[in-house]
């Protein structure tokens, strides 16, 4: 990189910064409401999907989004039993959000893993259903919100394996 590249770059690194010190609303975490039309790429797990956003004609934004508010058991897993309902609960997430499928996304804000957090919704004849309260409903999730305890998917795989319930209710 030649000095004057390096300099140009300091120099709007240095203009950012300050831009930044003077207004705060640059540094805060940023929230927007939508709705917004989005198309599934595809499912990572029952809780977090890939999107393409039609943010405005011609310019449209590839994302990862988590669904606000739940907690659902991981794909990956180390626990068999919590990794058995993951996988189920993955499945049934791309059978109701299949690829391609339009779907729309709310209130959105970007969390500390380069990924978005919002409520993710898909139509169903008369109206929107939310994602967060199907997975709730299903019992693949539990209710979870930031700050609060890793929700203990292993122990509670377990009981129901032990219960005889299976992974689904």
């Amino acid at each position: 990189m030649s000095s004057n590249t390096m300099a140009a770059v300091v120099s709007v690194l240095l203009a950012t910064q300050v831009l930044a010190e003077e207004n705060p609303y640059l540094t805060e975490t940023a929230s927007f409401e939508g709705p917004y039309r989005a198309t599934v790429v595809r499912v990572i797990d029952a809780d977090t999907i890939e999107v393409s956003v039609d943010l405005w004609p011609s310019l449209v934004q590839t994302a990862t989004v988590r669904v606000r508010g739940i907690d659902a058991p991981e794909t990956r897993s180390t626990c068999e039993t919590e990794k058995a309902l993951g996988i189920e609960a993955k499945e049934w997430v791309e059978k109701m959000y299949p690829v391609g499928e339009v779907i729309r996304i709310e209130d959105v804000e970007h969390d500390s893993l380069s990924r978005y957090v919002a409520e993710v919704k898909r139509w169903r004849s008369d109206r929107w259903l939310p994602l967060a309260n199907e997975l709730l409903k299903n019992d693949f999730a539990e209710v979870w919100y930031p700050g609060q305890q890793d929700v203990p998917w292993c122990l509670i795989s377990q009981e129901r394996a032990a219960q005889g319930q299976g992974t689904q209710p």
